[in-house]
C-alpha cells in the first residue's frame, strides 16, 4: 500500500491533474505516450518486431497506430510470451483479468504501472469530493474474511488507509442490517463498491421504506455495469451523488464520472478507438500507455458505449460518453437470435427481489436465481418477472425461477447477471 499510494504516486497524480483542463498540453502528452508505447512494442517484443511497421510513414503516432492489427483476448492467451518486453529486468507484478468470459488473461505489470493506475483512481476519488481524513467503506472482491465464516463481523478495518473493508461474499438479507450499522458506526464518508453489492444494500433499505442513516459524500462504483435505475436508487437511498468508474485489468481504457454526473473517456490514461457496431453502439478498442512490460495495442475489449457530442459543464476536455451500454458477455439470446443486454432491468421495479442471475443453456429455457425479501415478495412478483422475460426473449421460452440465499459470486467477488452458453445465430 505504501508503494501504491506513496510519494511517487502522489507526484503522478499531480502531473495528470494538470492535464484535465489543458487540451494542448494533454494532446502533447498523449502523442509522447503513444510514441513510447509503439517504440517499445516494435523494439522490445517478439511479435511486433516481426511486423516491420517501423517502415511505415505517417503524420502522427495516432496514424501510425492504425497500421497495427486489432488484437483480441484469444491471441494473447495463446501467444502471450510474444508480447513480453524482452529487455525488461525490473520488478514484475503478476495479475490477471477477472475471467468472466472464460479463462482469465494473465497480465504481468511493472511497479510503475501499478503506481500510475493508483494515481488515476485517486484522481477519480478527488472528483468525487474525497478529502484527506475521509473514512472509506470498501465493498468489493477482497477476501476480507474466510468464505466459510458464519458469524459477524464480515469486515476488517485498515488503519493505514482509514478504511473499513467489507466482504461482498457475505451480503445476504439476514446480514445487510449488520453491514449498515457497521458503516454508520465507522462514520463512513465515501463508499467504494461493486454495483451488485451496494445496490443490494440500497434495495434492502428501499424495501423497508427508509434511507441510509449516515451522511455519505459520494458512492464510487466500478467493475460491473451500473444501470441508470440502479444509479437513481443509490442516489435516492444514500442521498448522495454516484460516481461510476469503468476500467479493465488490462488497463487499456478508463471512463470516469465527473461532478456533473457525465462519463468522460480519459484520454491521458490510454489511447481509445471507438469502432461502431451494427446497432450504432461503439466497441472500445484500447492501447495501454502504462505498462511497457506487456504490450497491449489495439485491444478489443468487447465492451460497448453510447457516444455523445455534448460538452460537459465541468470544463474538462475529455470526450463525453452518454452511457456504458453493457459488456457483451452480459447477455441472453432471444428466440430470434438477438442479444438482450442490461438484463438487470428485467427485475428492477419488481417488489421483493434484491438481486437475480439469469442462466441460459438452451434457446428454449432460462433459469433464474433470485434473492428476495420474504415480507414483500409474492406470487405476483414471480409472475411479473416471468412475464418480463417472455416479453423480451420470446413467449415460447420456458422460465424456471428459484429462490436462493445469495447469488454465487466469481472468485473476484463479482456477480454475473447473465450466464449464457447459447451460440449466437
Amino acid at each position: 500500500m505504501l508503494v501504491r499510494e506513496g510519494r511517487k504516486m502522489r507526484l503522478v497524480q499531480e502531473s495528470i491533474e494538470q492535464l484535465e483542463f489543458d487540451k494542448v498540453k494533454a494532446d502533447k502528452f498523449v502523442e509522447s505516450q503513444l510514441r513510447a508505447t509503439i517504440t517499445n512494442a516494435i523494439e522490445r517484443t517478439t511479435y511486433y518486431s516481426r511486423l516491420e511497421l517501423n517502415k511505415c510513414k505517417v503524420d502522427s503516432y495516432v496514424g501510425f497506430l492504425e497500421k497495427f492489427p486489432l488484437m483480441d483476448k484469444s491471441t494473447y492467451l495463446s501467444r502471450g510470451e510474444l508480447f513480453m518486453n524482452n529487455f525488461y529486468r525490473g520488478v514484475i507484478v503478476q495479475g490477471s483479468s477477472s475471467g468472466t468470459t472464460g479463462v482469465p488473461l494473465v497480465v504481468p505489470q511493472t511497479l510503475q504501472s501499478v503506481i500510475r493506475e493508483s494515481a488515476f483512481v485517486w484522481r477519480q476519488l478527488k472528483w468525487a469530493g474525497y478529502k484527506q481524513g475521509d473514512r472509506r467503506a470498501w465493498i468489493r472482491g477482497d477476501m476480507v474474511v474466510p468464505l466459510q465464516a458464519k458469524k459477524p463481523p464480515y469486515w476488517r478495518r485498515s488503519f493505514l488507509e482509514n478504511m473499513m473493508l467489507f466482504s461482498s461474499f457475505h451480503i445476504e438479507e439476514k446480514t445487510i442490517g449488520l453491514y449498515i450499522k457497521a458503516m454508520t458506526d465507522f462514520g463512513t464518508n465515501i463508499i467504494q463498491a461493486y454495483p451488485s453489492s451496494i445496490v443490494a444494500i440500497a434495495k434492502y433499505l428501499r424495501q423497508r421504506k427508509t434511507l441510509y442513516p449516515g451522511k455519505i459524500k459520494a458512492i464510487i462504483t466500478s467493475s460491473e455495469t451500473l444501470s441508470f435505475w440502479d444509479r437513481k436508487l443509490l442516489e435516492d437511498v444514500f442521498q448522495c451523488p454516484v460516481f461510476d468508474w469503468y476500467g479493465l485489468f488490462e488497463r487499456v481504457a478508463a471512463i470516469g464520472t465527473c461532478e456533473f454526473g457525465r462519463y468522460h473517456q480519459l484520454t491521458d490514461y490510454s489511447h481509445v478507438e471507438f469502432h461502431e457496431s451494427n446497432d450504432g453502439m461503439h466497441e472500445i478498442i484500447g492501447t495501454n500507455f502504462n505498462n511497457d512490460l506487456f504490450s497491449l495495442l489495439r485491444y478489443k475489449t468487447n465492451d460497448y458505449v453510447e457516444l455523445s457530442k455534448d460538452k460537459c459543464p465541468c470544463g474538462r476536455h475529455y470526450p463525453v460518453v452518454n452511457s456504458i451500454v453493457g459488456r457483451s458477455r452480459d447477455y441472453l439470446i432471444t428466440e430470434s437470435g438477438k442479444k438482450l443486454t442490461m438484463v438487470s432491468q428485467l427485475y428492477k421495479n419488481i417488489a421483493g427481489i434484491y438481486s437475480a442471475q439469469f442462466i441460459q443453456e438452451s434457446i428454449r429455457k432460462v433459469d433464474v436465481l433470485i434473492v428476495v425479501d420474504v415480507n414483500t415478495y409474492t406470487d405476483f412478483s414471480r409472475l411479473l418477472l416471468v412475464s418480463n422475460l417472455k416479453r423480451k426473449l420470446g413467449e415460447n421460452i420456458s422460465v424456471v425461477v428459484s429462490i436462493v440465499d445469495s447469488i454465487p459470486r466469481t472468485s473476484n467477488g463479482k456477480i454475473k447477471h447473465a450466464i449464457c452458453t447459447v451460440e449466437e445465430f
